[in-house]
């Protein structure tokens, strides 16, 4: 490639694309049908190629997911339905002992996220299957990041409480 001014954008799109088209696809497959999904990906890094990198630079992460999900919501909010997050797992090539036990305990860890709110769901996906920070993922949602710690809080509590009830509580004490 030579030095022509656009070359710096086309490498800083393909960069882009290898490091987060996977990550927004499994993200954005939660809420919307397979085509549907690649779709909106795609339509976000057609938005990504109107922007400014140097703008965006270090900031690329919440404003891919942002976008996304915003453009995800739309075509929800147009075909009428707010669906919450299925619980599809990716396959590892483990001991298949351990492989089916983790299936098991990741399927009930769903099963018991599923009873949260859309949002708090969100945010722990976005958390734990992301890797985004409270303030990436406040830039993603608009929500307060000290009210993303609230809700992933909230959220694993609720998660803990479900898969060990017999457990006395982290904050101990009396009552």
């Amino acid at each position: 490639m030579g030095n022509k001014p656009g070359d710096h954008k086309i490498q800083w799109l393909k960069e882009t694309l290898i490091k987060y088209e996977g990550r927004l696809l499994r993200y954005v497959a939660r809420l919307l049908p397979e085509q549907s999904a690649r779709d909106v990906v795609q339509e976000t890094f057609v938005k990504l190629w109107q922007e400014d990198p140097a703008r965006l630079a270090g900031h690329e992460a919440p404003w891919l997911f942002r976008v996304c999900r915003n453009r995800a919501l739309d075509v929800l909010k147009k075909e009428g339905r707010m669906n919450p997050f299925d619980s599809d797992q990716a396959k590892s090539p483990d001991d298949p002992e351990a492989t089916v036990e983790r299936r098991q305990t990741t399927s009930q860890v769903f099963a018991i996220m599923a009873e949260l709110p859309t949002r708090k769901q969100e945010v722990l996906r976005l958390k734990f299957q992301e890797g985004l920070s409270y303030r990436e993922i406040s830039q993603v949602t608009g929500i307060s990041e000290s009210h993303v710690g609230v809700m992933i809080f909230e959220g694993l509590q609720h998660i803990r409480k479900r898969l060990h009830p017999a457990q006395p509580s982290v904050q101990g004490g009396l009552k």
